[in-house]
């Protein structure tokens, strides 16, 4: 299991299984996952922070925005753990809403 996988099921807890990634999709990373109470396969669909973070440093603003949004509004319910990753993102948010470039 790779970091990232190891990461999603410590976020994910005891509700859900990551079984493998599945091929990309856009900027997202895709697990395939069994919901164990209802024993059924689901997608987890996750926005690596790395992805935004390469945006930003590239200077692409818009881009950027719209990967710390969604990575904000997919791991501000996360573990205690992961918060420090939506804190880097609101961050991010606030200096480029206010950037000029």
């Amino acid at each position: 299991m790779s970091e990232l996988s190891e990461r999603v099921q410590s976020v994910l807890g005891d509700s859900y299984r990551i079984e493998r990634e599945l091929p990309p999709g856009g900027m997202s990373r895709l697990f395939l996952a069994t919901e164990r109470s209802l024993d059924r396969q689901v997608v987890v669909k996750i926005l690596p922070p790395e992805l935004a973070r390469a945006a930003d440093r590239a200077g692409d603003k818009k881009t950027a925005i719209d990967a710390y949004t969604r990575i904000e509004d997919t791991w501000a319910h996360a573990d205690p753990e992961f918060q420090s990753v939506v804190k880097e993102a609101r961050a991010a948010l606030t200096r480029l809403s206010s950037d000029k470039r």
